[in-house]
């Protein structure tokens, strides 16, 4: 079962609805179907709350959606599970444990739409676009050679588009066109979807990119994996530019703030190592020691 949610799940993106997350699960009954076929009733309350129900038997936990890590923190009281958000409408939620193979995603089923549990079902008449099904989902138009594609910006929304000439299949290139249904994309910095980025050769070794991305085109890519530092009190990330011993590590990074993701225009600022830095419209331009 574990193989047909792993390769249905890039079709099924095209029909993921651009929902709030958390008031999308809050106060349902979610099915967690495990690999043995065993299931547990969960019930996400607002304020953090999860119910946990066995044969009316009801344990209390805590929930939370950390929207940066596009995760649930869950904790079950016996163990603390991080599970990356893969896909979600009102109906299935799919779920990988953190640090687990791409392969291993487990579904979450809606007891009041699906009463059967049968979502194997469900999802194929989902990707097939039957159009007797009860629900109704939007698929942008496509141009020839376009693929779809999910954007994640740093405020954890998620933006359904047509891309081309995608790398590996699963990530903008410089030479992309990408596109929403009304026209291009609107400018700011991105990232594919955690299992999208685990389907790149070698992903782990390349590095997770953060795409800048202006009037429909990548402009520029960085690393996610940023320094976090502070001045006057407000959070700044740097997302590195290069990550090379022969080249400077902060020379060409973006500067972001970390509560709203807005470039920083213009600072000079001490950070660690004995390093200051000249920012410019949202780049270090230099870095000199004390």
């Amino acid at each position: 079962m574990k193989d047909f949610l792993f390769n249905i799940l890039p079709r099924l993106k095209a029909y993921s609805k651009e929902l709030d997350i958390t008031e999308n699960i809050i106060d349902k009954p979610w099915i967690w179907i495990s690999g043995d076929g065993t299931t547990q009733k969960l019930v996400f309350r607002r304020g953090g709350l999860l119910l946990m129900i066995d044969n009316g038997d009801v344990k209390t936990g805590t929930w939370e959606y950390i929207p940066m890590l596009h995760s649930f923190l869950i904790d079950r009281g016996i163990d603390k599970l991080l599970m990356n958000h893969q896909f979600l409408n009102e109906s299935v939620m799919l779920l990988k444990k953190d640090g687990a193979p791409s392969s291993e995603i487990l579904p979450f089923v809606n007891e009041l739409n699906i009463p059967t549990l049968d979502y194997v079902k469900y999802l194929n008449d989902l990707t097939t676009n039957d159009p007797n099904k009860s629900e109704s989902f939007t698929r942008l138009p496509e141009k020839q050679n376009d693929k779809q594609l999910s954007l994640w910006s740093l405020n954890g929304s998620e933006t359904l588009v047509n891309c081309n000439n995608l790398r590996y299949g699963v990530e903008p290139s410089f030479t992309s066109t990408i596109s929403t249904g009304t026209g291009p994309l609107s400018d700011g910095y991105y990232l594919i979807s955690e299992e999208a980025y685990q389907m790149i050769p070698n992903a782990d070794k390349l590095g997770r990119k953060l795409y800048n991305i202006k009037e429909g085109k990548l402009k520029e890519e960085f690393y996610y994996e940023c320094f976090k530092t502070k001045f006057k009190g407000r959070g700044i990330n740097i997302y590195y530019k290069h990550k090379s011993i022969m080249q400077s590590l902060l020379k060409d990074s973006a500067v972001l703030f970390s509560d709203t993701f807005e470039e920083v225009s213009e600072l000079r600022f001490s950070c660690a190592f004995l390093t200051v830095l000249d920012v410019r419209n949202g780049r270090v331009i230099s870095e000199s020691m004390f």
